[in-house]
């Protein structure tokens, strides 16, 4: 690939016939990249309606329907599919294992999910779970988490950015948050069955 591309447009371009990958909608990345495709068509979570329509023209340049994440970096390994939605330390493992990819940040933002750690009611053992989120958010843990072959993003701002994260996606926590697209998972939560159960039926190669 010449050129980086940069927007959720791309996929769509006639030289990516029979290279584009994607996931199905049981996963968060799958799901995620048809709310933020529909909000690029006048959608979003509360009209999904507009990223079906696009995946119907997109259907000549799918290569592969993956049934989950994992699935997708095998694609690429494999030289199936030359452009998909991916999450960043998915790449980040396939480049440390010399497949020729990378990460693009598309101009509309980076799709990201909250990650959230809690403690069950009642948990016998709610001192050491308690313990272990102290230590998972510990500048010095997440630093460590943040290089190879984890590549978390950090949420401490105390962690100052390094390596391919501060290179390809954010120098700093305030550019992370400026730079960072998150959807509204209470509304598509309520449609979401309906959804995966169309694209199942819908989205084929």
């Amino acid at each position: 690939m010449k050129t980086t591309p940069k927007s959720w447009d791309d996929p769509w371009k006639p030289e990516y016939k029979g290279r584009v990958g994607i996931t199905n909608m049981n996963s968060t990345l799958g799901t995620a990249f048809m709310v933020e495709l529909a909000k690029t068509r006048g959608g979003g979570e509360n009209d999904i309606e507009p990223a079906f329509a696009a995946l119907k023209e997109l259907q000549p340049n799918l290569g592969a329907v993956a049934p989950n994440p994992g699935a997708l970096a095998t694609l690429f390994q494999q030289g199936q599919i030359d452009i998909s939605p991916g999450n960043f330390n998915a790449i980040q493992i396939l480049r440390a294992r010399g497949v020729p990819v990378e990460f693009a940040k598309p101009k509309t933002g980076t799709i990201a999910f909250l990650t959230t750690a809690h403690i069950t009611k009642n948990s016998p053992n709610a001192k050491l779970a308690a313990a272990l989120i102290e230590s998972a958010m510990a500048p010095e843990v997440q630093t460590k988490l943040m290089q190879a072959p984890f590549y978390v993003i950090p949420t401490n701002s105390k962690v100052q950015m390094d390596g391919d994260i501060a290179r390809m996606i954010a120098k700093d926590q305030e550019e992370l948050k400026a730079s960072f697209v998150f959807h509204d998972w209470s509304v598509i939560n309520q449609n979401r069955a309906g959804w995966i159960e169309r694209f199942n039926k819908e989205i084929k190669v």
